[in-house]
Parts: C-alpha cells; sequence; structure tokens
C-alpha cells in the first residue's frame, strides 16, 4: 500500500507540477509557429506596447519584422525572426547590434518562433540584447493571446497530463501487486512460530555438541565363585524415569552410568553424539534387551545405535540395533 501510494502521488504530483507546464510551452510554441509572420510581429508588438514601448511616427509600415520603439527618452530596436526553422547565431546578433548603433538605440530584442544558439546568447549579453525564445518567448506571448487561444492550448496540456497520471496510477498497482509478493516470500506465513520448540532445540544441540567419550571404570565379576552370570544378567533393568530436564550430554552420561551397572556389561561408552559402543562379558543373555530401555527413558538419546562388541575369543561378529526409531 505504501509502495503504491508513493510511486502514484509522485507520478502525480510529476504530471501536474513539471509535464504539465511544459506541454503547456509546447504547445503554445506550436501554436506561435502557426502563425503569419504579420501576425507574430503584431503579437510582438503588442508585448512591447505592454512593457510601454511604442512604435515611432516613422515606424508605420515596417514589414522586414525591423521595428524602432520609444519608452519616454528610451529607444529600442525590435527583430522578429519568423518561422520554426529559424536557427539564430552570433551573426544575427552582430546585425542586430549594428542596427541599433545606426538607429540610435542603446537596448535591442530579438524575437523568434525558432531556436537560438549558445553563441549567440554570449554576443547579446554583451551588447545589451535580450533573446526571445522557447519558453522566454512563450511566456512574454501567452499574456497577449486571446482567452480562447490560451483555453484551447491548457485543454491539450490537461490532456496530457491526465494520461499520465493514469499511467502513473497503473504502475503504482503493479508495483503494490510487486512488493506484496517480495513481502509475502520474505515473512513468515501467519502463525508459524519464529522460535524452534524444546525438542529441536535440544536435537539441535546434541547434533552440534561435541562429545568427549564417557568412560566407567570396568564392572569386577560377581564375588562368589562359581555363580551364573547369565543368572544376573536376565534381572530385571531399573524402572523407567522421567530425564527430559537433563541436558543431551548429562542423559548420555546417565546411559552409560546405568548400562556399566549390567552384569554382563564390561565396559560403554560413547563413540559419537548417537552411538553408544558397549563391551560385552558374557553372550549368554539377550543384551539388546537389558540395554535399549536404559537409553529409551533419555527422550533426546532415545534414537541412538547400539554397538555391542562381544568378549574377546567369541567367534559372533559385533552387532548394531537402533532401540527405537523416529
Amino acid at each position: 500500500m505504501v509502495v503504491s501510494g508513493v510511486v502514484g502521488g509522485g507520478g502525480t504530483a510529476y504530471a501536474l507540477w513539471v509535464s504539465r507546464p511544459r506541454d503547456e510551452t509546447t504547445a503554445g510554441l506550436r501554436t506561435l509557429a502557426t502563425m503569419s509572420w504579420r501576425e507574430f510581429t503584431r503579437l510582438m508588438l503588442d508585448v512591447m506596447a505592454h512593457r510601454g514601448f511604442l512604435r515611432t511616427e516613422n515606424d508605420t509600415a515596417a514589414d522586414d519584422g525591423r521595428h524602432t520603439l520609444v519608452r519616454g527618452s528610451e529607444r529600442l530596436s525590435l527583430w522578429c525572426k519568423h518561422g520554426s526553422a529559424f536557427l539564430i547565431g552570433k551573426l544575427t546578433v552582430n546585425e542586430l547590434a549594428n542596427d541599433m548603433r545606426l538607429a540610435g538605440t542603446r537596448a535591442g530584442v530579438l524575437a523568434t518562433q525558432g531556436r537560438i544558439v549558445e553563441d549567440a546568447r554570449d554576443a547579446a549579453s554583451d551588447q545589451g540584447i535580450e533573446l526571445l525564445d522557447g519558453s522566454a518567448l512563450w511566456t512574454e506571448a501567452r499574456t497577449r493571446l486571446p482567452e480562447s487561444t490560451l483555453a484551447s492550448i491548457r485543454k491539450t496540456a490537461a490532456r496530457r497530463a491526465c494520461r499520465r497520471i493514469v499511467a502513473a496510477w497503473l504502475m503504482a498497482a503493479l508495483a503494490g501487486i510487486g512488493s506484496h509478493g517480495v513481502l509475502t516470500r520474505l515473512m513468515p506465513p501467519t502463525g508459524t512460530a519464529t522460535t524452534p520448540d524444546i525438542a529441536t532445540a535440544s536435537a539441535g544441540a546434541s547434533a552440534q555438541e561435541p562429545v568427549a567419550p564417557e568412560t566407567l571404570p570396568v564392572r569386577s565379576p560377581p564375588a562368589a565363585d562359581g555363580e551364573p552370570v547369565a543368572a544376573a544378567a536376565v534381572a530385571d533393568p531399573p524402572p523407567p524415569a522421567t530425564t527430559s530436564s537433563l541436558s543431551p550430554a548429562d542423559q548420555r552420561h546417565a546411559a552409560v552410568r546405568d548400562v556399566v551397572d549390567l552384569p554382563m556389561v564390561a565396559r560403554a561408552e560413547w563413540t559419537s553424539a548417537s552411538t553408544l559402543q558397549v563391551e560385552l562379558r558374557s553372550t549368554d543373555a539377550d543384551a539388546f534387551e537389558h540395554i535399549c530401555p536404559l537409553v529409551e527413558r533419555h527422550p533426546d538419546i532415545a534414537t541412538s545405535r547400539i554397538q555391542l562388541n562381544l568378549p574377546a575369543g567369541s567367534d559372533v561378529p559385533v552387532r548394531f540395533r537402533q532401540c527405537r526409531t523416529f
């Protein structure tokens, strides 16, 4: 909405305050270019009369666009160069300056529907000659034109301004749609949490946290000679407990402590954040049935992989199991 307002408002202001006056000047100069040389000369004489300069008694029938005007004791030379194809240069300015010396005037005005080049402007400023073309000519001439002519010129400029305003608001609508699409892609959907939940944060921490091997001392064999290890191995595991309040590292440490308490286990350590390596004393019982419950009680490591290393001299290969899947 803001983008549309800026684009549309800016385009409207430009059309009204920049383009419209420029279009009015262009249409006005086009109207001046359609005048005959007599109409253009009369218009410029009217402009100078509005300034207070009137023709002298000897200047009643000049047909070449050259006139000598007076205002009290001031004398002025007026040259009118009719035709939009005129390109006024330094030579024409110097000719007017010579005419001024012959007529005894100290100021001059050169008006044309054509264009005055830059070197002519430099020469004119040095010799007291005022140049009227383009927007300067229109500024002077517009005040002396009939109101009906001015109304037609303003109407033409207004139509152009309306077209530009409509185009500006169409572009504003497109810009608003485009900016809304960009913001929709950049912003998260409504209702989506901007922070990860606790389980996700814990899983991320466990994946990035370096794990030091956690090893507890090797458990000594049962004290009584001849006591069968398998009988002790099948003892019921400790009851499950809730450990969600522990960090992943503390959960791994607690699991190692519980696993090495099993009679069939000689040693246990974490070789990675998700792999618990267990060395067995005996293969008389299914070690997974006793190890998995001890690992699954910890929510952040419940899906870890268990690696069972059999006692030395055993012909049973290393075994792996993931106690709980995702």
